[in-house]
């Protein structure tokens, strides 16, 4: 498969099977393997027993321009004949020109000790880590997510935000073509 047909599928891909894909790629890059506990997606496994395995949650969100106009009776073929990837999608070197939310949801600090989350732009994906107590005020974390959800919160990544995470978190920056080595290792 050739790396644009990659990528287009990839941001095409449903929410379940996308993150399933983005738990593989973490996967891989840190020597993990995948949960057998319904509260977070990876852990490091245990030496003999004797050692508490690291369990790891993966969040990731793939980048697009905010959509700008509301659709309406007059122009809704008009808006989805502009809701294209070529149209929505731009590359990383272009994050501060653009309107974008990145809205890393479904935090449950006290169900991980690693949360990796990502970025997925029109020409690499920027990989974060962070720790629960490193998630909170800088990050403009709320716990706040949906009516009722205790200790489960989200933070969105913005033009006005994103800086703090490449500071702060960043673990790893991949081509398309790096991403589909990593997932064939």
């Amino acid at each position: 498969m050739d790396v644009k047909t990659f990528r287009d599928n990839l941001f095409q891909m449903n929410t379940r099977r996308f993150g399933k894909v983005m738990e593989m790629v973490v996967k891989n890059l840190t020597n993990t393997k995948f949960s057998d506990n319904i509260h977070h997606d990876l852990n490091t496994g245990t030496n003999n027993g004797t050692d508490i395995a690291t369990r790891v949650e993966v969040k990731f969100s793939r980048v697009e321009k905010t959509h700008n106009r509301t659709i309406e009776d007059f122009n809704v073929l008009s808006v989805i004949e502009s809701e294209g990837l070529s149209v929505r999608l731009f590359p990383f070197g272009e994050w501060q020109y653009n309107d974008f939310d990145c809205n890393i949801q479904q935090i449950k600090r006290d169900q991980f000790d690693v949360l990796f989350y990502g970025m997925l732009f029109a020409d690499r994906v920027v990989v974060f880590m962070a720790t629960p107590d490193q998630i909170g005020d800088n990050m403009k974390y709320s716990n706040k997510q949906h009516k009722g959800n205790e200790g489960e919160g989200q933070f969105h990544i913005k033009p006005k935000t994103l800086q703090y995470h490449l500071d702060n978190h960043h673990f790893v920056t991949l081509s398309y073509a790096d991403l589909i080595k990593v997932l064939t290792r």
